[in-house]
């Protein structure tokens, strides 16, 4: 988990979890600003930062290529051999 690949990953996977919750949660613009519920969007967005960072760490010791995710790209461990 040293590896920087492994935390550009983890930082780009938590950021885009935590920009497509926000938007799905405003609603695309279907009410007005000022009547959002913005506590309960941050806290939702937040939990989904905060999760897809544990998935990340958790996925750390499943793939031999120190990437953040669970699915082994067999071409880039063949490579490596």
């Amino acid at each position: 988990m040293t590896i920087p690949k492994f935390w550009k990953d983890l930082v780009e996977r938590s950021l885009k979890t935590a920009g497509q919750v926000f938007i799905a949660t405003s609603g695309l613009g279907q009410v007005g600003v000022f009547h959002l519920a913005w506590s309960h969007i941050g806290e939702v967005t937040l939990t989904s930062f905060v999760l897809s960072i544990l998935t990340s760490l958790i996925s750390a010791g499943v793939n031999p290529t120190a990437s953040a995710s669970l699915v082994v790209d067999t071409c880039e461990t063949t490579k490596k051999v």
